[in-house]
């Protein structure tokens, strides 16, 4: 949004100035001030690019470091030695200026103007509120909670080293229905959320906005405005919303509470990530110098202080009157590994011990263990008076190959082993008061809601066939490829 604009801007230009100022008393000039504190800026904010560009090549962080820093140095001090007269230079370096500010410029007006100006398609009319054809009608508090790339449990046995064979028996006890053959329709969460909230496949969208696209905002919107709240809420439920740090799911329009914690922009955040800032601050523990353990990590406090707080909230919720939808995306335990299997946080000593796939399991044996706990809480009145409960991971984790190659992973070349990782998930349900729940064993997420909002409110929503698609990367979520068939042969 604008609005996340106006921190980062402030804080540049604070900085700049005084940086400037800075320079001047050293330079005693204005002129060379200014391509000091030029150089200055260009270091810091193309630091973050070029290591992205080098990624796969022999010039790691550590190297582009110095390089950067001899950069600095021989820079600044052929600014204060040269003599000459730098109009030149200055009239160049202005002209240049302005031709990046105008490429960045043309970059968004092309990618936001067509939104603005109502030229991009309504995405509305792909996720029609459900009629109801029967009188049946529950006033039972749902409570939806998706945790992040939990996967199936028979993944975390077989690939990320679960040896407990109990963990998972609080399910039964606790009288959840476990759909064992379960998969997501989409991997990745921004498809599954917007499919599943809104009890749709996502075809049409994809035909209206183009597979060429890479606007994500009709995505946002169906997730921000999902049909099941508004069916919910038309029934006399309040919608509350518990977000992540996650700006798509930070909070909802149509909310009736939104709560969450204090988080950074995706903005400001992936602004950080371009500068120098992060390298620095990894390397200051390394000369002794002793940090708080939420800049030591990179600020990785979010993922802790937003788990943390999404769990104890929906502890406290059963005291707030119903009847309520209450929705609850909390990203663990996807990355970053801030958890210990106890609950404590990771130190580094710690991080630094364990393999990505040992962090991996440590924190979802975490998420494991509070998903228990919330569930015993939820359910600990009578029976007549329970909620529903839906426990749901939204994919499963991600592939040691995408860890490597991160946004440019195709998943259409993605190997039969890494969709396995990556489909299966835990899906359980608590249906109270239905004699036959109707949950089988490959039930996908695209029918979580057809199932409960046609057994609780008699909705017109037949269940869908249970189909599973890939998007090809992360610059075209609208090309989606049709991969039933290999996960799921002759079903």
């Amino acid at each position: 949004e604008p609005a996340d604009l106006v921190l980062p801007l402030a804080a540049v230009l604070v900085a700049t100035t005084i940086v400037f100022g800075a320079a001047w008393v050293v330079y005693r000039n204005s002129g060379r001030a200014a391509l000091a504190t030029s150089l200055i800026v260009v270091v810091v904010f193309a630091f973050g690019r070029v290591l992205d560009a080098a990624e796969g090549t022999p010039l790691s962080s550590g190297r582009l470091l110095a390089i950067s820093a001899t950069l600095l140095l021989s820079g600044l001090a052929a600014i204060f030695l040269v003599r000459r007269d730098l109009r030149v230079l200055h009239q160049a370096l202005s002209i240049v200026t302005a031709v990046l500010v105008v490429i960045a410029s043309a970059n968004i007006v092309a990618y936001e103007g067509p939104r603005a100006l109502g030229a991009r398609p309504d995405v509305g009319n792909v996720a029609r509120d459900p009629t109801t054809v029967g009188s049946t009608r529950t006033t039972r508090d749902i409570y939806y909670i998706v945790v992040e790339d939990l996967g199936s449990p028979e993944i975390l046995r077989k690939y990320f080293g679960l040896t407990d064979e109990h963990a998972f028996e609080w399910f039964d006890q606790l009288g959840f229905r476990v759909a064992t053959d379960s998969a997501t329709n989409y991997g990745k969460t921004i498809h599954m959320l917007a499919s599943t909230m809104n009890m749709t496949y996502l075809d049409d969208l994809a035909e209206q906005v183009g597979t060429g696209s890479s606007d994500y905002h009709p995505l946002f919107k169906l997730v921000d405005n999902p049909s099941v709240a508004r069916f919910l809420k038309s029934n006399g439920y309040r919608y509350v919303h518990i977000g992540s740090w996650w700006d798509p799911t930070e909070e909802s329009s149509i909310a009736d509470l939104n709560y969450g914690i204090a988080a950074p922009s995706d903005f400001n955040t992936t602004l950080l990530g371009t500068t120098i800032f992060p390298e620095i601050v990894e390397r200051l523990p390394r000369l002794g110098i002793k940090l708080p353990a939420e800049v030591e990590l990179k600020g990785e406090s979010a993922q802790y202080e937003g788990a943390v707080f999404a769990f104890s909230k929906l502890e406290e919720l059963p005291r707030l009157a119903g009847p309520k939808f209450v929705f609850a995306h909390i990203l663990i335990p996807h990355e970053p590994f801030v958890f210990n299997a106890d609950g404590s946080r990771v130190t580094a000593k710690d991080r630094a011990g364990r393999s990505p796939n040992e962090s991996f399991l440590q924190q979802s044996l975490y998420t494991i263990r509070r998903l228990k706990e919330v569930a015993t809480k939820l359910l600990a009145g009578p029976e007549a008076s329970r909620p529903i409960v839906i426990l749901q991971t939204d994919e499963g984790p991600n592939p040691p190959t995408w860890r490597k190659e991160g946004v440019n992973f195709d998943w259409t070349k993605a190997s039969q082993q890494e969709l396995e990782i990556k489909y299966p998930i835990l899906n359980a349900f608590y249906l109270p008061g239905l004699p036959d729940a109707g949950v089988y064993p490959g039930i996908t997420t695209v029918n979580t809601f057809r199932l409960v909002l046609g057994k609780y409110f008699g909705a017109d929503l037949p269940l869908l066939p249970d189909r599973l698609f890939i998007y090809r990367d992360k610059p075209h979520p609208y090309e989606l490829t049709d991969i039933t068939e290999r996960l799921r042969p002759s079903r």
